[in-house]
Order: structure tokens, then C-alpha cells, then sequence
């Protein structure tokens, strides 16, 4: 439980139950017996709690992004049930088995990636993420710029994402203490030692926040950036705000989801007004 979960589910509750009892007109219809008086507190508190619990709720429910989740198994198919004999997973197996791969682009397409929303990830706060094949850990530093470096250590590969503390505009390892500047990834302090190898550093992967999103170029040579998304007005100024995320699992390959997906350049251009 967060400090502000405590703060109101249990010490904003217990306040107002004192404050209840202690007040003159409540105290005069109080009986005298201790065990009821600390019997009815209770009752109190508990009351006022679960109205917090409630409140909210509703109110997260309400103001929170929408966040939906599908299955592939379960969302991706037109099919009830299969044929005589064979069930409904069996059959989708089947057409998976019966798909003809051919040449096949790169595993994954050269460009910027979403690693995490910038709502997602506080300052001074560190967050594991697996993307294109890679193990990374995100992490913010002090002064608010966000970074993107391989998650295990190169001492002895411990994930800095899971444990790791963020110090300035470095990370530090949760086993010995290996800190780790977020900028190029060289290794700056080894807390059991004065001398740190000048060799020594971990991977790190070129990122940029912009339109509430943090991102990260991938390219399969290597490469760098050869264009940068540009900075929205409409999101920068708060009129275009989040309202949901859909998150869908398919077996298929990354750029297949854009190249069929809902063109709507070529909606605005042939059947718009």
C-alpha cells in the first residue's frame, strides 16, 4: 500500500472518526461503557474508509485513460467452433500451421518505438521494459530528462530495472552498488571501491520524449535517427488529451498492424468532403 493509499483509506478516516466523537454533539449521546465507545469508533472508521475506497474508485474510473486488452486467441478469429471433431483452439492452430511464409523483412522495422508514456514514468523512477527483442530499463533522472539503457548490469547482470536507484542522471546496481550514467552508459562509481575501470559501461539506446510518449529509435544496422516525429500543438497545448489505450496480442509481424490498419491519409483524400 502507497503512502497515499494510507493517507486516504486510513489516516484521513481515522481524523474525521476523532474528530467525530470528540465533538460536543456527539460526545453527549455517547454512552459510558469504554468497550461500546471503542466499538462504535471502529464501526466509524471502517464506514468512512470504505467511503473513501468508493469515492475513489469512481472518481479513477471516471478521470483514468481507458485501458483494454485483447487476445488473440480469443478476439482475433471468426470462428465458433471448428469442424466435426476438432474445437474451436485446435482449428486456429490449424490455420496458423497452414500459412505460407515467404522472403521475410527484417524482424523489426527501423524507427521510433513507444516505450512507455511520459505519464507512466516519474522522476526519479525506474521501469523495466521488454520491446523489439530488447531488455531495457527506463529510468528518469533529476532533473526530469528521461533515458533508455540496456537492464543488466555488466558486472553480474543484475536488472537495474528491478531494484536499481536512480541517483542524478545515473542509475545505480541493486547487488554492489555499479552507477551508471544514463547519457552514454559508463560506469561513474563502484561503491566498494575508489578506482572505477575505464572500459566498463552498459548499452545505451538513443530516446526522446515528445507528445507525452518516450521513445526509442531502433535501427537494424545501427544507424542513426533519419527523421523525428514531430511535436504535436494540439497535445503540447493540452486540447488533445489521452483518453484509452488498446493493447492486442497477434501472431504477425510488426509492420503488417500499420500496412492494415485504418489509412486515414487516403479516407481524407478519396472520400472526405
Amino acid at each position: 500500500m502507497g503512502k497515499t493509499a494510507i493517507l486516504v483509506y486510513l489516516v484521513v478516516p481515522a481524523a474525521l472518526s476523532v474528530a467525530l466523537f470528540w465533538s460536543d454533539a456527539v460526545a453527549a449521546h455517547l454512552p459510558n461503557d469504554s468497550r461500546v465507545l471503542f466499538l462504535e469508533f471502529c464501526v466509524t472508521h471502517g464506514l468512512l474508509a470504505g467511503l473513501a475506497y468508493l469515492t475513489r474508485a469512481v472518481y479513477v474510473f471516471i478521470y483514468s485513460p481507458l485501458v483494454i486488452y485483447g487476445d488473440e486467441g480469443r478476439d482475433s478469429y471468426f470462428i465458433e467452433k471448428g469442424q466435426a471433431g476438432i474445437n474451436r483452439e485446435d482449428a486456429i492452430a490449424a490455420m496458423k500451421r497452414s500459412r505460407k511464409i515467404e522472403d521475410m523483412p527484417p524482424v523489426y522495422p527501423n524507427g521510433w518505438f513507444i516505450a512507455c508514456t511520459s505519464a507512466s514514468l516519474k522522476k526519479m523512477e525506474t521501469k523495466y521494459v521488454h520491446m523489439l527483442g530488447l531488455n531495457l530499463a527506463v529510468f528518469r533522472g533529476e532533473s526530469g530528462r528521461a533515458y533508455i539503457i540496456d537492464a543488466y548490469c555488466p558486472h553480474l547482470g543484475a536488472n537495474l530495472a528491478v531494484g536499481g536507484k536512480v541517483t542524478g542522471e545515473c542509475i545505480e546496481c541493486p547487488f554492489h552498488g555499479w552507477t551508471y550514467q544514463g547519457e552514454d552508459g559508463k560506469c561513474v562509481k563502484i561503491a566498494y571501491a575508489d578506482k572505477v575501470p575505464d572500459f566498463v559501461k552498459v548499452p545505451t539506446y538513443r530516446s526522446m520524449e515528445i507528445n507525452n510518449m518516450i521513445l526509442l529509435w531502433y535501427h537494424a544496422e545501427g544507424e542513426e535517427p533519419s527523421w523525428y516525429p514531430p511535436e504535436l500543438e494540439k497535445i503540447k497545448s493540452g486540447e488533445m488529451t489521452l483518453d484509452g489505450t488498446f493493447e492486442f496480442y497477434v501472431d504477425c509481424h510488426i509492420q503488417d498492424v500499420a500496412e492494415n490498419s485504418a489509412d486515414e491519409a487516403h479516407l481524407q483524400y478519396l472520400h472526405g468532403p
